[in-house]
């Protein structure tokens, strides 16, 4: 990850705001809980089934391929972004987000995978992505405008993910196509395609995977325009009852959503934008107006703590500063909360089996 000097200390190159003041805002948008970890089990699948060794894939995240494995809630942008990062540096493949674009399927969306495939009508299909994209994803803005008998599909990025921007969208506009094919027969012919970035040495594989499709580079939005008659057709997987129940359990989804996740994302979340020191379990159990005891028993059925989630954060943020920026292992320490340099060491050796200094050379 490219890296530049900002307010004396390094940090990753498209992850920092030109305006140093607004480092911790996108500190916490890449730490937090926003992608589903299916997604991130199907691309590491991918890869084993490549013969790819999955240990240098983990090299330098603060997650192991059985942690992602029994992972329940969302993975950050962070730890999604380092398996794409180290991939491609291994593969030497920088157009591996093309590769993948063929396997996600709209079954690994879910609730709104299936619910998009029952509905009756195409335009019904994509209006249940733009309302509950969040549910799987929450780093863009799924928006669908109908103008001038063109239908137009944005995607708004929330914050600037880098050198992760090419393989989100490619894999993107797979499985929407993928949609597009399943729901009315489509296979692409009249659709465009623009991409916020320049034309790349490969874009010769572009034109291979997204056959009778026109794509134009360098524009300042990810967008697809096709006509908007073809929204009108029945789906061909049409389901009536299966729609209903997906979108039921897609609007329970995004309630939760909307109140902030479960309650274990939320409390990481104010962990994250909180600092050493941290508020403690009752401090917690107040701010979310409850009793500790009644915390402890919603984590519990949650399968969670109030101390593991504190690790976690903890352990994230670690890595964070170790490989994104220039702090010393002193400073980091005193950052998330360790008062003794030598008990963060232990600690972290705990965490991710190696010392600080150990993990730092990872960086790539």
């Amino acid at each position: 990850m490219e890296k530049i000097e900002s307010s004396g200390d390094i940090i990753s190159k498209g992850v920092t705001s030109e305006n140093a003041a607004y480092g911790n805002k996108v500190l916490t948008q890449w730490l937090i809980p926003s992608i589903h970890p299916a997604y991130a089990r199907l691309f590491c699948a991918h890869l084993k089934n490549e013969g790819v060794d999955l240990d240098i894939i983990f090299k330098g995240s603060c997650l192991s391929w059985k942690e992602l494995m029994t992972q329940k809630g969302f993975i950050s942008f962070e730890q999604f972004q380092r398996l794409i990062s180290n991939a491609i540096n291994y593969t030497q493949c920088p157009w591996l987000g093309l590769k993948i674009s063929t396997m996600i399927q709209v079954s690994a969306h879910g609730p709104l995978g299936y619910g998009a495939l029952a509905a009756q009508t195409v335009r019904d299909s994509f209006k249940l992505v733009e309302k509950s994209l969040g549910t799987r994803l929450s780093i863009y803005h799924f928006n669908l405008i109908e103008k001038d008998s063109r239908a137009l599909f944005q995607l708004k990025e929330m914050f600037d993910p880098g050198e992760a921007r090419e393989f989100i969208f490619t894999t993107l506009l797979g499985s929407f196509l993928d949609l597009l094919e399943k729901t009315s027969g489509h296979i692409g012919e009249g659709v465009l395609v623009l991409f916020p970035y320049d034309e790349p040495e490969w874009s010769d594989l572009y034109a291979k995977r997204f056959a009778n499709i026109q794509l134009v580079f360098g524009r300042d939005r990810f967008e697809i325009d096709m006509p908007s008659s073809m929204l009108d057709a029945y789906c061909l997987t049409a389901d009536e009852f299966a729609y209903r129940n997906a979108v039921r359990e897609c609007d329970a989804l995004l309630d939760q959503k909307n109140q902030g996740g479960d309650l274990s994302s939320r409390i990481k979340v104010e962990l994250f934008k909180a600092q050493a020191p941290y508020p403690s379990q009752a401090q917690i159990a107040q701010h979310f107006n409850m009793s500790s005891r009644t915390l402890i028993r919603k984590l519990k059925l949650e399968g969670s703590s109030y101390q593991s989630l504190l690790d976690e954060v903890r352990k994230e943020l670690a890595c964070w500063y170790l490989q994104n920026s220039a702090k010393s292992i002193e400073q980091i320490a005193d950052i998330i909360g360790f008062q003794d340099t030598s008990n963060f060491s232990r600690v972290f050796r705990r965490w991710l089996d190696c010392k600080p200094s150990e993990f730092r050379g990872q960086a790539g």
